[in-house]
């Protein structure tokens, strides 16, 4: 019997515990008001489920307390509710490198259950990468929320109305700049309808709605953001396609607004907008990138009748204001920052400037400013960012432009056709440790004793250095390369420099790091330096082979540009140059190097221009150039190949642009295939042996600008559809075999020019003066009929077609001009968009000075 009894209370004592076990953790938030709801914890578990966590962001959300030890979760510390969640990505992708930036960044999909959270007031999710998918509806039901940020993430699409409902929202940033990093100005892809929901957040202090598309309410805009309360504080509304911008408000509701960012956004207007006069509390206003004209007075008038003026930040950069610079200018005593790059401003420096004692940044570049600089500017002593290039400035700059300014960190200069003199003492010692010099196109020293700048010495935190075109004719000092450890960009072309260079250096970055020593004097072998994205040693004295390792380990692992162009390399090509995976552009044209072509047997993906030319190469095109499938530019003039044009080449019909083969021994016919080149611009195969007709069917060339064939053995009958292709501006088709009538020639067309068909004595017809017999008439296959119809149905075309070539690369006098201008012109363009990358991708507070 006490057997029975124990064992009936051993049952009732596991019963007890088993309901204590399911009833603790249902009142675990009351026994212990710290901790998080299970239920609250549960939602956080399953929105966690479906994010990609593939950096383990996440890996402290285990345990049963949310509000202990769980990363960007925060919790009321009376109530145990989850009130914040901070998922920010912690890498700053204007910091951090691409891999590592994206490497951290969340995916996957937002789940619903964060609907669970009810006292949520805080949601970060910036920086990370949604994938493309539209912002989640039920955001707009966290109705505690005061705080969101969705910007940077990669959501597309409409952007929901029901945001609207969080009425309680005081901070608002969906900011959708994409992040790609081969695309500097991307288009917005997400946009909203209409901007109605905006005026029902009556607590709203900041809004930011950058890059997203707003040109459904480009009409209404303003008076939506005018409904607002007197509570609005910031307002970003970068690049967003609006295009009307009111010149006045019958009455402003944002009277106490702060910051106003409409930057890029294609807005036209007659002169700044009267409703920003008022506007007393104002402390930043960027409208640049816009089509706004007029004067600045009216403005800066209207500010200097507020009591204080709080105006800090002043950008109007890249717009169409013209007139001087007002003197009124100087009553903004908090200016901190005035950017008025890329106007129409004449005149000088006015002296009130001297009274901004506050200026940390000046952008005056690309203007029409002229007379001297003043030196009042050496007394602005809080100055950190001065700009002032492509102006017409005269005079002398001296070491009193500089006096007290210790806290400059970047000076740009350049003037336009005026003599200007970069002149300082010979033991001049700055005040100020530099970080960006760019002086170009002035004289440094007098021309009679133009030495390397010795000052450059105490720079030791120099990261970009540019001496352009400014007369030195020097040897560069051996001091000079102790700073290279610490420089990634270097440009020193256009000027007399001498001397040797040394053989090994290496540079910080080994992607971004650039050195432009082009248009010098120097001489001696070619420098094996590591860590280059960009080197161009164009146009100067260098001999010798190049180096056999100079596309191996560390040397060539980042090179995108190398130009070796124009110098007296001799020997032949080393096949590691092959070898260099993220090759976009190379040039050694014009040396004297000898030997094959190498084989291209790796693809280099992102291979786009090559360029051989003046040189004494032998052997065949290499068929394994045909494997480079993004290849633009193709240029082996000027060698001594030999063999047939690889039909192969036709396989890149979706990228090259350029082929240029002229004046070497290739034989053989132009190969069927060439005409399948749909993006074909120019193509240059004169002075050679090749023989057989033009093909049929080059019609297809549809972009084409330019053809030479001159100087072949070419036979048979011009196609008479060559006269009639749209965008052919260029031809030349002198000294061949080729026979028959000349097509009728189209009167809006520059080919009635005799020289382009002499030397082929078998062709009749205008503009020659040899009459066609009846017999040779209708050589080419086609009869007056045909010409009648074909000139009625493709005139439309031709017109429209020289319309769009008059805005083309190659509309010259002369066709062999046009033709190496366009070659410069396109390895040029490519090689810029490399050379301004460090401003890019590392420099995104260039683009806030502007």
């Amino acid at each position: 019997m006490a057997s029975k009894i124990a064992l009936v209370g051993i049952l009732n004592i596991l019963t007890l515990l088993h309901l204590f076990s399911e009833i603790l953790p249902l009142h675990a938030s009351k026994l212990n008001p710290n901790s998080c709801s299970v239920i609250e914890r549960d939602a956080l578990l399953k929105f966690k489920e479906d994010l990609d966590d593939s950096a383990g962001r996440l890996v402290s959300w285990v345990g049963d307390d949310c509000c202990k030890e769980w990363l960007g979760v925060e919790c009321n510390q009376e109530t145990g509710k989850v009130t914040k969640l901070d998922l920010r990505n912690p890498s700053d992708p204007f910091v951090v490198d691409l891999l590592t930036f994206q490497s951290s960044q969340l995916r996957g999909n937002l789940n619903p259950s964060l609907l669970e959270l009810k006292s949520l007031e805080y949601l970060d999710l910036s920086l990370n990468n949604f994938e493309n998918t539209p912002i989640p509806d039920f955001i707009g039901s966290l109705h505690s929320l005061t705080y969101l940020n969705l910007s940077l993430s990669s959501f597309v699409g409409l952007i929901p109305p029901n945001l609207g409902n969080l009425s309680n929202l005081v901070f608002l940033d969906l900011h959708a700049f994409i992040l790609e990093f081969n695309n500097v100005f991307p288009i917005p892809n997400i946009w909203v309808s209409d901007l109605n929901w905006i005026s029902q957040l009556p607590s709203l202090q900041y809004l930011n709605l950058g890059y997203v598309n707003l040109s459904l309410a480009s009409d209404t805009w303003l008076h939506e953001v005018n409904k607002l309360p007197n509570s609005l504080h910031e307002l970003h509304l970068p690049s967003c396609h609006l295009q009307n911008l009111p010149i006045s408000l019958p009455v402003v509701n944002f009277s106490s607004i702060h910051v106003i960012n409409l930057r890029d956004n294609n807005l036209t207007s007659s002169s700044i907008p009267q409703w920003l006069f008022s506007l007393c509390n104002l402390q930043t206003l960027v409208l640049s990138f816009n089509q706004i004209s007029g004067e600045l007075n009216d403005f800066v008038g209207g500010l200097s009748k507020c009591k204080n003026i709080s105006l800090e930040v002043l950008r109007l950069s890249f717009n169409q204001l013209s007139g001087e610079i007002p003197n009124t200018l100087g009553n903004l005593k908090n200016l901190k920052h005035l950017a008025l790059k890329n106007n129409f401003f004449s005149g000088s420096i006015p002296e009130p400037i001297e009274d901004l004692s506050n200026l940390e940044i000046l952008v005056l570049s690309a203007n029409k400013l002229n007379g001297t600089v003043p030196e009042f500017i050496g007394r602005l002593n809080k100055l950190v960012f001065m700009y002032l290039e492509d102006n017409y400035w005269e005079g002398v700059i001296s070491d009193s432009h500089f006096l007290q300014l210790k806290n400059l960190k970047e000076f740009v200069f350049s003037s336009g056709n005026n003599p200007m003199v970069f002149n300082v003492s010979k033991d001049w010692v700055p005040p100020f440790s530099l970080q960006l010099l760019n002086i170009s196109n002035c004289q440094m020293g007098s021309i009679s004793n133009s030495k390397f700048p010795s000052w450059l010495q105490t720079q030791k935190d120099l990261v970009f250095l540019r001496l352009q075109n400014v007369g030195i004719s020097d040897q560069i000092p051996d001091w000079f390369w102790e700073l290279t450890p610490q420089l990634q960009v270097l440009d020193l072309s256009h000027n007399k420099l001498q001397g040797k260079l040394p053989k090994s250096l290496v540079f910080p970055i080994p992607r971004f790091s650039q050195v432009d020593l082009s248009f010098n004097q120097f001489d001696g072998p070619i420098p094996l330096w590591q860590g280059l994205s960009f080197l161009s040693l164009r146009n100067n004295l260098f001999s010798g082979p190049i180096p056999e390792n100079i596309g191996q380990g560390l040397l060539g692992v980042g090179m995108n540009v190398l130009d070796l162009s124009w110098n007296s390399l001799n020997g032949s090509i080393p096949s590691s140059l092959t070898e260099m995976l993220n090759l976009k552009v190379v040039s050694i044209s014009n040396n004297q190097l000898s030997g094959n072509i190498p084989p291209w047997e790796n693809n280099l993906q992102q291979l786009l221009a090559i360029d051989l030319s003046g040189n004494n190469l032998l052997g065949s095109i290499p068929i394994s150039l045909c494997s480079q499938l993004s290849l633009q530019i193709l240029s082996f003039s000027n060698n001594n190949l030999t063999g047939k044009i690889p039909p192969c080449l036709g396989i890149l019909s979706s990228s090259l642009r350029l082929i240029d083969m002229s004046r070497n021994h290739l034989e053989g016919e132009i190969p069927e295939e060439i005409t399948s080149l749909s993006e074909l611009r120019s193509l240059n195969l004169s002075w050679n042996q090749l023989t057989g007709k033009i093909p049929n069917q080059i019609e297809r060339l549809e972009d084409l600008q330019t053809l030479d064939l001159s100087n072949n053995h070419l036979s048979g009958p011009i196609p008479a559809i060559i006269s009639f292709m749209p965008l052919l501006n260029q031809l030349n088709l002198s000294n061949n075999d080729l026979s028959g009538q000349i097509p009728a020639i189209n009167q809006l067309k520059p080919f009635n020019d005799p020289s382009i068909y002499e030397g082929n004595p078998k062709l009749c017809g205008p503009p020659l003066k040899i009459s066609c017999s009846k017999s040779t008439k209708n050589d080419n296959g086609y009869g007056p009929k045909w010409f009648l119809w074909l000139s009625v149905v493709v005139g439309c075309l031709v017109v429209v077609g020289l319309l769009t070539a008059c805005g083309g690369l190659i509309i010259k006098s002369s066709w062999r001009n046009a033709y190496f201008q366009f070659v410069d012109e396109s390895k040029e363009r490519i090689s810029t968009s490399f050379n301004s990358m460090p401003l890019v991708l590392k420099g995104k507070k260039y683009w806030e000075r502007l």
